[in-house]
């Protein structure tokens, strides 16, 4: 039998040889040398870490005043009293405004005022008794320029309106006066809830007295 060297055809691909001197239809044992075994692979369970999120975590936290009824009562009126004021300074800087465009020469003593009403609507609303005292003293000065307008120019039309003028002046100086005192005789826990935003839980009417 020929030397024919034939190779094996499978997982290992290996080539075999057959000696001469053994004839045909003879078993031949071949040691094919250690034997292929595919890996067998099992999945493993690997923990995937959660993803951190980018988000700040939002705590709310309820503030609960501890409030007691008398102080109540007082804040109820000092917020009403705050109310009707800020209307006023509002009308009252609303005219003033339009009085800086309609007299053209007087336009800058106009624009001043303005400044001090825009006091007595910022210590209205913030509850500053301080920048309130700014407003009541233009309201003071502004009803002497009115006494002195009518005495200069004494005639019937002059001295009805400056008599009006004069009485809403002095109406809004009573008014800013009544809620400067209240701000200061007002607790300063009283203050203090008030300029965080308190706001009654009943209806909070504009007062007129």
């Amino acid at each position: 039998m020929n030397n024919t060297q034939n190779f094996q055809q499978g997982e290992t691909n290996h080539p075999v040889s057959i000696p001469n001197n053994i004839s045909e239809g003879t078993y031949v044992d071949v040691d094919m040398g250690p034997s292929y075994a595919e890996p067998v692979v099992s999945p493993i369970d690997v923990p995937i870490p959660e993803q951190s999120s980018n988000h700040i975590p939002i705590y709310h936290i309820s503030v609960v005043n501890n409030v007691s009824n008398e102080n109540e009562e007082e804040m109820f009126k000092i917020y009403r009293y705050r109310r009707s004021l800020k209307f006023f300074t509002m009308i009252d800087g609303v005219f003033l405004l339009l009085n800086s465009f309609l007299s053209a020469p007087y336009s800058l003593i106009y624009l001043i005022a303005l400044i001090f009403v825009a006091f007595g609507y910022i210590g209205a609303k913030e509850y500053k008794p301080c920048y309130l005292i700014f407003y009541m003293v233009y309201l003071f000065c502004r009803a002497l320029s009115e006494i002195a307008f009518m005495v200069a120019i004494p005639e019937g039309f002059i001295l009805i309106l400056g008599l009006l003028m004069i009485g809403i002046d002095c109406y809004i100086l009573y008014f800013a006066y009544k809620f400067y005192m209240l701000l200061k005789m007002a607790s300063d826990s009283s203050i203090t809830v008030l300029e965080n935003g308190w706001i009654p839980h009943r209806d909070g009417a504009f007062i007129l007295y």
